[in-house]
């Protein structure tokens, strides 16, 4: 969109900075900038609802969503406000993203309706998406004061970033060493096409899914469902794969990106949407394209047709390439 403006001050192909102001202005937007600021969601959302409580804005990549949601609840606990909305919203198929190098490790299927293949042995890489969700939180005496059509309550939460061995935390302490004491090798590399995944990202989901079981006073016995981020690439979904079955066992487990493909910020809040579904209709739906066991992926993937919710818990994953990982327990009503 910014084409023009560029054209305008071109010499001979290359822009010259000179004429920028005389000749370019003139040809952007005046508000272009707040097309692109993170937090204008939540500003027109709390605009439009006349929501006079806290409104913030958290950019933390895949993991966008579920930290806003554990924000939020946190935010009740301390009573600052009577009811917030949380959510999140992604759009990896902007040009942009493409023009700045930040999608990477896509799919080379050739038919989209099998290209995303969360967990399956021949999965290959990731299929974009976009979209936008929402929950609306308040205490159970609130809701039930008002008689909210209550539909999950949120039972815990956990966010944490295990960085790579050699640097410190804020608290001037390791927050992880060379050979952790999950048994994992921290490493903090990419590959140069940006597909590989640290190893370092399996501690922190263990440690997510541990600290959202303690917060809810839980045990990996009580969960019934996990709903994993589950990207559809090698490594991602290895990695993850192996730090849920280290913690949880044989959980049942679902990849909703193999519906809507990978959506950013915006996947978590989909994602607990659909953990809600599940909640209500003691339903787990099935993962799209999963036909081939991974012997990497010790997962219980369900495939095929929905199977029953037995234990009414639910907890969503997601995570980052750089070692940070959130999980939210929900339970049924």
């Amino acid at each position: 969109e910014a084409a023009m403006a560029f054209r305008r001050s071109a010499v001979d192909g290359h822009v010259d900075l000179k004429r920028w102001g005389r000749s370019a202005m003139g040809e952007l937007f005046p508000l272009w900038m707040l097309k692109y600021l993170p937090n204008m969601p939540a500003c027109h959302i709390g605009i439009g609802q006349d929501a006079r409580g806290p409104n913030n804005t958290i950019t933390l990549g895949d993991v966008s969503s579920l930290s806003a949601l554990a924000e939020a609840v946190r935010v009740l606990d301390r009573g600052q406000a009577d009811a917030l909305i949380a959510g999140g919203v992604g759009a990896r198929l902007h040009p942009l993203d493409f023009a700045r190098g930040q999608v990477t490790g896509l799919t080379r299927q050739a038919d989209p309706a099998v290209a995303c293949r969360p967990f399956d042995a021949r999965r290959d890489g990731v299929v974009n998406g976009e979209g936008a969700g929402s929950v609306i939180l308040e205490p159970d005496d609130k809701a039930q004061a008002r008689g909210a059509n209550r539909l999950a309550r949120v039972l815990g939460c956990a966010n944490v970033f295990a960085p790579p061995a050699d640097r410190s935390s804020a608290h001037g302490t390791a927050a992880s060493d060379r050979s952790s004491a999950d048994g994992t090798a921290s490493c903090d590399r990419l590959a140069a096409d940006g597909t590989s995944v640290p190893a370092r990202v399996g501690l922190a989901i263990r440690r997510a899914v541990r600290g959202a079981l303690d917060d809810a006073g839980l045990t990996p016995a009580d969960v019934g469902l996990v709903v994993a981020h589950g990207v559809s690439t090698v490594d991602d979904d290895r990695v993850e794969a192996q730090a849920i079955h280290e913690v949880l066992g044989d959980v049942p487990l679902t990849a909703p990106k193999s519906y809507f493909g990978h959506l950013g910020p915006g996947a978590g809040a989909l994602e607990t949407a659909l953990a809600v579904l599940a909640l209500q209709h003691r339903l787990i739906p099935p993962t799209l394209n999963y036909e081939r066991p991974d012997p990497e992926c010790p997962a219980n993937v369900v495939r095929g047709q929905p199977a029953p919710l037995a234990k009414p818990v639910a907890l969503i994953l997601s995570h980052t390439r750089y070692g940070q990982a959130v999980a939210v327990a929900l339970g049924g009503i």
